[in-house]
C-alpha cells in the first residue's frame, strides 16, 4: 500500500510527505502553466495539523511590468526556484509561514502556497513583445487557475478559507478571490471566506491598469459581472475613473458582501510609491491611500483596515508580522489578523494617525 501511494504521488508530480509530516510539498503541474521567460511554474502545498479543516491561498509577491519601460528594467520575479522558495517558506520566524509560533493564525491551516513569475500579478494569459527583443509569457492567470482546480480537488469542503497575498500577490489574491470564493460557497453555504492584502490596498495609475489590461490580457472570473471585459474595456475608456483599483476592490467586496475583506499597509510604503510612480501616478501616494481606504471603509460593509507608521513593504512574510503595532490601543497587526481570520474583527480600522511618520 505505501509503495502504491508513493507511485501515485511521484506520477503527478507531488513530493512525497510521510504520515505526520507537515512539510511543504512541491506539485509541478506542468500543462500549459509557464513562468515569463519560458521557466517551468511549480507551486506548494503544506497539510494543515491533524483535524484541521481551514485553508489559506497564499499568492507570493514579486513586482509586475506592464508596458516597454518597465518590462526592460526587470521590476519582477521570473522563475520560481524550488529549492529556494521551499526554504524560505520553511525558514523560522517566517511570519503567516511559521507553523511552529502559535501566534500564527495560520499555524495549523492547510496552506496552498502560489508562487509568482509571470509579472502580471497572477491575472493574465498573453504572451507579448517589448522593445521589439524581450518576449514574456504572462501565464498568471493560467498558473493560479491550475493551481486552485488541484487544492479545490485536495480540500474539497474546508470550514474556513482565506485568500491572502503580499504586494503583487496582494493585487493576485483580490484578482483572484472570486474564484476561490464562489467554488467554496457553492460547495458548502457554512464555509467562512475572507480576504486579507499585505502591502497593496488599491492604489493603481490609470495607464498602469490600461497597459496591464492589454498587455496580459487580463481577466477576472465570471462571477463578478461588474468586472466583465466589458466592463473593464469602459474603466479603461472612462477619462473620470482616475484609480482604477478602488474598482476592482469595490466591485469584489460588494459582491462577495457576506465575506470580510481587510488590508493591511505602512502610511508611505516605499514599494507601493515607487510603483505607483513608475506607473505615472499622479499625485502623493500616501494621500491617494488614504482617500482610497476612506471611500472602501463607506461603501463596503465588511471592509477593514490597518495602517502603520513608516514606510515598511509585506509585514506577513517574517518575524515583523509580530511585533507591528497600531492604532492609540496598540493594535498588533498579528492578533487583528487572527480576527479577520475568525470573523471577529474589533477594530475595523486601526490607524497610526497622527504618529505615523
Amino acid at each position: 500500500m505505501q509503495y502504491f501511494i508513493l507511485t501515485f504521488l511521484v506520477f503527478f508530480n507531488i513530493s512525497y510527505v510521510a504520515a505526520g509530516d507537515r512539510a511543504w510539498q512541491t506539485i509541478t503541474p506542468g500543462g500549459d502553466t509557464l513562468c515569463s521567460k519560458g521557466g517551468a511554474f511549480a507551486f506548494f502545498f503544506r497539510p494543515g495539523a491533524a483535524g484541521n479543516n481551514k485553508l489559506v491561498v497564499e499568492y507570493e509577491g514579486g513586482g509586475a511590468c506592464w508596458d516597454d519601460f518597465s518590462c526592460s528594467i526587470g521590476s519582477f520575479k521570473s522563475t520560481v526556484d524550488v529549492k529556494a522558495e521551499v526554504e524560505t517558506l520553511s525558514a523560522a520566524g517566517a511570519g503567516i509561514h511559521d507553523q511552529n509560533d502559535k501566534r500564527n493564525a495560520f499555524a495549523d491551516w492547510n496552506h496552498l502556497f502560489i508562487p509568482y513569475c509571470t509579472a502580471d500579478a497572477h491575472g493574465g494569459n498573453a504572451t507579448k513583445k517589448y522593445n521589439d527583443f524581450i518576449t514574456l509569457h504572462h501565464r498568471g492567470r493560467i498558473n493560479s487557475l491550475t493551481a486552485l482546480e488541484w487544492i479545490f480537488n485536495k480540500i474539497p469542503d474546508p470550514d474556513v478559507v482565506g485568500t491572502v497575498g503580499c504586494s503583487a500577490g496582494s493585487l493576485g489574491a483580490i484578482i483572484n478571490a472570486p474564484y476561490v470564493m464562489s467554488h467554496y460557497a457553492a460547495k458548502k453555504a457554512t464555509t467562512k471566506l475572507f480576504y486579507f492584502g499585505d502591502s497593496y490596498v488599491g492604489v493603481l495609475s490609470k495607464q498602469q491598469f490600461v497597459d496591464g489590461f492589454n498587455n496580459w490580457d487580463l481577466e477576472f472570473s465570471k462571477s463578478v459581472p461588474a468586472l466583465s471585459k466589458e466592463n473593464l474595456e469602459k474603466i479603461c475608456n472612462d477619462t473620470k475613473i482616475t484609480n482604477p483599483g478602488l474598482n476592482i476592490v469595490r466591485a469584489t467586496a460588494e459582491k462577495f458582501s457576506s465575506y470580510r475583506f481587510a488590508s493591511y499597509t505602512s502610511n508611505n510604503d516605499v514599494v507601493q510609491r515607487s510603483f505607483y510612480k513608475l506607473g505615472g501616478g499622479a499625485g502623493v501616494w500616501t494621500n491617494n491611500m488614504r482617500s482610497l481606504v476612506g471611500t472602501l471603509h463607506n461603501d463596503v460593509k465588511l471592509y477593514g483596515s490597518y495602517i502603520a507608521q513608516g514606510s515598511h513593504h509585506c509585514r506577513s512574510q517574517s518575524a515583523d508580522f509580530y511585533t507591528v503595532s497600531s492604532g492609540k490601543n496598540d493594535v498588533k497587526l498579528y492578533d487583528w489578523v487572527k480576527q479577520v481570520s475568525e470573523e471577529n474583527l474589533l477594530n475595523n480600522r486601526v490607524d497610526c494617525s497622527p504618529n505615523c511618520s
